[in-house]
């Protein structure tokens, strides 16, 4: 069963990430996945389940704080990465009844819940889009 859902971008976004202490965030294995699950507006979501590189990717998002990174674009590109690979991440938590990202919270709770960890703080999807891509990076 696929789910269409339209990603910020179809594919992870390149950048040098600077993260809290440990190693630099690999946005490769995102986008290996991205790339093998995503067919135009398309995704695959079963092709996430259970793997080891997304729970992994999604931890160091957690980490990695996003301020730390060099350049706007770097942290552009971070960003985008965080609201798509959470975004992902939050279809799974239904998955598979999911039918629309409309359908397990009303009024769009999909998007205002507050339960995505990035740089050791908790976001909402609208939170991600809304209060830090749009405004910050026009």
């Amino acid at each position: 069963m696929r789910l269409l859902f339209t990603l910020c971008v179809l594919f992870a976004v390149p950048a040098a990430a600077q993260p809290l202490a440990q190693a630099a965030l690999d946005h490769a294995p995102f986008d290996a996945l991205l790339k093998a699950n995503v067919k135009g507006e398309a995704v695959d979501y079963q092709g996430f389940v259970n793997q080891p590189t997304f729970k992994a990717y999604l931890e160091a998002i957690g980490k990695t704080d996003p301020a730390t990174l060099k350049t706007p674009k770097a942290q552009l590109a971070f960003w985008i990465n965080a609201y798509n690979a959470h975004t992902i991440n939050a279809v799974l938590q239904h998955w598979p009844a999911i039918e629309s990202v409309s359908k397990p919270y009303p009024d769009f709770g999909f998007f205002k819940r507050s339960a995505m960890l990035v740089g050791g703080k908790t976001y909402s999807l609208n939170d991600i889009e809304n209060t830090i891509i749009r405004p910050t990076f026009k």
